[in-house]
């Protein structure tokens, strides 16, 4: 998850630097949480700490 994390931060400042698009947090977090959904199904043996994950994140958008 870190590494997901990591990587669409990463993204977030190449579209700011390269792009002048800045995105907020929240855009960023809102993208994490869609590539968790998209790639859920390829993590069945750690589907509860995908799970967990996904929900602490999600509650950081309220």
């Amino acid at each position: 998850m870190l590494l997901l994390i990591l990587w669409h931060v990463w993204k977030a400042r190449n579209a700011l630097i390269f792009d002048q698009n800045a995105n907020s947090p929240i855009a960023v977090l809102r993208k994490v949480l869609h590539d968790v959904d998209a790639w859920s199904c390829r993590y069945r043996k750690l589907r509860s700490e995908v799970r967990a994950w996904r929900e602490w994140m999600a509650g950081c958008l309220t």
